[in-house]
């Protein structure tokens, strides 16, 4: 399933983009660059966090692959894999 976030992104500027627009046709001035400017960076900001604790993530179990004492190598995952399947 997909991030929603990332789904929710376009249609976030299509629907800013229709007020801004809107807001200027019927002069009513209900719109404001800093309400828009802080709904952005609230957006990036979670999208930042995100890509930050994933790359904290891949830091710490790169860490601990190079300090594992055992010798793993992925040829030995595919012994389950191969008794499985028909011979001959």
């Amino acid at each position: 399933m997909p991030y929603l976030i990332h789904l929710a992104i376009p249609a976030f500027v299509l629907l800013m983009a229709i007020e801004a627009i809107a807001d200027a046709w019927m002069r009513r001035d209900l719109y404001e660059i800093r309400d828009t400017a802080a709904s952005i960076a609230m957006g990036l900001g979670s999208v930042l966090v995100g890509l930050v604790t994933k790359a904290m993530q891949l830091a710490l179990l790169t860490l601990l692959y190079r300090l594992s004492l055992s010798d793993f190598e992925p040829r030995f995952a595919m012994v389950g894999v191969g008794a499985a399947l028909p011979r001959g």
